[in-house]
């Protein structure tokens, strides 16, 4: 090779490290957890199924409430928090019977409509049900729609006329299909239309297109995920069914969104011929045609994605729950990806309980929400975390307020790592209790600047058991539970 040849190699080869490098540089980073809250009572089971932004910069809130011990008892659940997540205001919604929230959708008044099922007056079984509200929670109507046997609905939206299309499942049929039921501005209903049919089908997210069209997801045909679109008078302009060929494999979508190029993403989860399931990601064009998918998850887990959201840069963040094969606890699961699928970060958030995110918003300062449930062994509480902006390549976290994230591994032997975060310089005291209540060892006692930061905990001559961590600090204290096993 002469000289010239080696010289323009060597260049090539600097030029190409530089952009490898700078590439690396601008991928974003995990965020910070500036705040986590959880609201419910001991005597009550909670969650959080859908959340909007009002415009103070707070958030609201909906899901379901069930009495503790009252199997029949579930009322609906909408909560106005401000912008540190406080509870401002909360309101039930549900007679003596059983009703369920699963959508929430703001209305051009300043109101919103609450979307979802209860129990049917009149056959037995479940009905679709929707309500109107006022800016306050002041309920203004309600309806419900049934056939007969279980009608579950999972998702509305609006419609260009001013009414609702509710989006769920019916099995009044032979096999369970998809429903769907049209109103107008009064939620009375104008059409409503079965798809599917040939094995168990289920919608469970819809969509407005930009086309003033929707587009829909869920399962068709019991093991592939499904995605339709429809015009406004209900009619199919395309549906294609993605998935695998038979076996073990089954698929289910259950978030789509338009991207800003036309197409679609689906997110939903794959259950793999190992009995693993894993999040699923599948990007289309307009047509509905696949032109890539993904599937994320970690060895001997099961992994399962609820939301979906894309990112300025044309990525997508997906929203969901983790928890290994044989083990009782969940973890909320976050990942984020480029435009292509490929991973850039996840956030794994819980403790000893069972955590699931099921939805998420973008915030106006760049952030995230994220809400869902925390279970312990007793009751579960509605659960909301929101964090700061990605972070560049680099940057140093600060928190804005003290969170104690969950110990990893968790259940662990011999050593767990404890992470959290501080607004400031502050002393910390981390102990150690069983579940009687005594402290069994004196984790940390020192000062830490602003910032995140990580404690190894290697309980060496304790017994496998639960143990409660808690965290002490300038005006802060928290706890959280871990399990050792030996």
């Amino acid at each position: 090779m002469g000289s010239k040849d080696f010289v323009m190699k060597a260049l090539w080869t600097l030029l190409l490290i530089v952009v490898l490098v700078s590439a690396a540089a601008a991928q974003p980073q995990p965020p910070v957890i500036e705040w986590s809250r959880t609201y419910g009572s001991d005597s009550s089971d909670s969650n959080i199924s859908g959340a909007l932004p009002t415009s103070d910069g707070g958030y609201m809130l909906c899901g379901s409430v069930l009495p503790y011990g009252a199997a029949v008892l579930s009322d609906m659940l909408l909560m106005r928090t401000n912008a540190v997540g406080d509870c401002v205001w909360s309101e039930t919604y549900g007679g003596i019977s059983y009703e369920v929230c699963t959508a929430m959708l703001a209305t051009t008044d300043g109101g919103l409509v609450l979307a979802g099922y209860r129990m049917s007056e009149n056959t037995v079984g479940f009905d679709f049900m929707l309500l109107k509200m006022d800016a306050q929670g002041d309920c203004l109507w309600s309806h419900t729609y049934g056939r007969d046997g279980h009608d579950i609905c999972n998702a509305v939206q609006p419609t260009p006329d001013g009414g609702y299309l509710l989006a769920g499942a019916t099995d009044a049929t032979p096999f369970s299909c998809g429903w769907l039921v049209k109103t107008d501005a009064n939620g009375d209903s104008l059409w409503s239309r079965l798809y599917g049919g040939d094995g168990h089908s289920e919608f469970l997210c819809v969509r407005q297109t930009v086309d003033q069209n929707f587009v829909l997801a869920g399962r068709i045909s019991y093991d592939d995920l499904w995605v339709m679109k429809i015009d406004q008078s209900g009619d199919s302009l395309w549906s294609r069914a993605y998935g695998g060929t038979g076996g073990l494999e089954v698929e289910g979508g259950e978030s789509v969104r338009q991207t800003a190029d036309g197409g679609f993403v689906v997110a939903g989860w794959k259950l793999q011929e190992t009995l693993e399931e894993d999040f699923w990601l599948v990007k289309t064009d307009a047509n509905g045609d696949s032109l890539w998918s993904r599937a994320y998850g970690g060895e001997n887990s099961r992994d399962e994605c609820y939301d979906v959201m894309e990112t300025e840069d044309g990525g997508y963040v997906l929203i969901g729950q983790t928890t290994q094969t044989g083990v009782w606890s969940l973890d909320g699961l976050v990942i984020r990806t480029n435009a292509d699928g490929d991973s850039l970060w996840s956030l794994r958030l819980g403790d000893a309980n069972r955590n699931v995110f099921t939805t998420g918003l973008r915030t106006a300062d760049g952030g995230f929400v994220f809400g869902g449930t925390t279970a312990t062994d007793f009751f579960s509480q509605s659960w909301l975390v929101k964090t700061g902006p990605e972070l560049l390549a680099g940057e140093t976290p600060v928190a804005r307020s003290v969170c104690l994230l969950s110990n990893y591994p968790n259940p662990f032997n011999p050593t767990t790592t404890l992470s959290f975060s501080l607004p400031r310089t502050s002393q910390v005291t981390i102990r150690a209790y069983d579940i009687l209540g005594r402290e069994v060892e004196l984790i940390v006692n020192t000062v830490y600047p602003a910032g995140a930061h990580t404690v190894a905990w290697t309980p060496w001559k304790r017994a496998s058991g639960t143990y409660l961590i808690s965290l002490t600090g300038d005006g802060f204290h928290m706890v959280r539970k871990t399990i050792l096993l030996r």
